[in-house]
């Protein structure tokens, strides 16, 4: 992996339990793991759903980076104030240097 590449700067945020805000509906509170990780993010694809009377974008991107141990799909990464959810991590060699992030980011 070329150090050239890495160019964007992440932080890896992992949850810290669920806050409940009202009736039937909570959200996670995400706290910082690991911060300024550098990575190269690339978007793959793009769409539009409707969720009752609005629309939801959402955006698939991979994300390259160096192995870091722990990495797990209950994380996220924040990108300058975007939130990329991981769906899922796979390692293209098993030599433990490198990841291959596929992660879905809604707008």
């Amino acid at each position: 992996m070329r150090a050239g590449k890495l160019r964007a700067r992440v932080t890896i945020e992992q949850p810290d339990g669920e806050v409940t805000e009202g009736y039937n509906s909570s959200s996670r509170v995400f706290v910082a793991w690991e911060k300024d990780v550098h990575v190269e993010i690339l978007g793959v694809s793009g769409g539009e759903t409707f969720r009752g009377v609005k629309v939801e974008a959402t955006t698939t991107h991979l994300v390259h980076m160096r192995w870091i141990e722990g990495l797990t799909t209950l994380m996220r990464f924040d990108w300058g104030g975007r939130k990329l959810n991981i769906l899922s991590i796979l390692e293209p060699d098993v030599r433990r240097r490198e990841l291959n992030v596929v992660c879905k980011e809604t707008i």
